[in-house]
């Protein structure tokens, strides 16, 4: 996300971006980790985005919380689609002091029930004023003023605070209206992302989760549209493609750092799954 849009960082940590121009195409469409949390608004057009085998489709004035180590993919954007968005670390955000006094703020990146939220047009302009705001401050960064940093920072914290409000606002009462497979539909998915390169059978997270693998395999099919074994499957090949982006890594070091017993084994699983070899889809990221 940091540098997604080809802009670069004025402040250690934090990265605004206010895209008014089009956006055509997205620059990055494989999928990705990052260390920082996210956030973007939609102003117009419409963007696809996946975060952890999930899509998510943005419409304009729809407002997106992305929590780090998330695998996020950008997979689609429409024509004429603009956005504005930030990106920082945990250190930034705690330098700031919005952690130690504030935690509420932070607890819409805590939820995984729904990093997103469609605003009204009032809701989307208070947000665009602080966006644009913190983006004035942060471009105009510079060593000749001497509170400088302080002011990008309780900037920063305004974003935050009125991000804050309005998730509070639409999920404080979200909880209650969960069906019980979709409970256990989080549930799971965060299970998965805590223990998808260890543990890769539906009957592990069965017991975990104190139903039977029919029932939660079926549970993840009403309510995602497919089962916990293909939810598996496609989160080891999601991080599977990441790894393998890296050249770095040998095809070897990626099936042990996913617990395959051997390259063998690794190469025939993800093969079955995507039809490609892992160093036919080297070759292709090459291109």
């Amino acid at each position: 996300m940091v540098t997604i849009f080809g802009e670069n960082l004025k402040t250690e940590g934090l990265h605004v971006f206010v895209k008014d121009e089009i956006v055509e195409e997205i620059p990055i469409t494989y999928p990705f980790r990052s260390d920082h949390f996210s956030i973007m608004l939609i102003l117009s057009g419409e963007m696809t985005v996946k975060l952890n085998l999930i899509n998510y489709t943005l419409k304009a004035n729809t407002i997106l919380a992305i929590p780090p180590n998330t695998v996020r993919q950008f997979v689609d954007c429409s024509e004429h689609m603009n956005l504005f968005g930030v990106s920082f670390t945990s250190d930034y955000a705690m330098s700031s002091g919005i952690h130690r006094g504030n935690m509420d703020s932070f607890d819409f990146f805590a939820s995984k029930i729904v990093p997103t939220i469609e605003l009204t047009e009032e809701e989307s302009g208070v947000i665009q004023n602080a966006f644009r705001l913190l983006y004035d401050k942060n471009s105009n960064a510079g060593p000749n003023h001497p509170y400088n940093e302080e002011i990008v920072l309780h900037t920063f914290c305004i974003l935050l605070f009125e991000i804050g409000a309005i998730f509070f606002k639409y999920t404080a009462h979200i909880k209650t209206k969960l069906t019980r497979k979709e409970e256990l539909s989080g549930k799971f998915l965060k299970l998965l992302n805590d223990h998808f390169k260890e543990q890769r059978s539906v009957q592990y997270y069965a017991e975990l989760l104190f139903v039977t693998p029919k029932h939660l395999s079926q549970s993840i099919k009403d309510t995602m549209g497919k089962t916990a074994g293909e939810m598996i499957d496609e989160m080891v090949i999601t991080e599977a493609r990441i790894l393998l982006f890296n050249a770095s890594l040998s095809i070897a070091q990626v099936a042990e750092m996913l617990y395959f017993s051997d390259q063998f084994f690794f190469s025939k699983f993800f093969k079955k799954i995507t039809g490609q070899s892992p160093s036919e889809f080297r070759k292709t990221c090459e291109q």
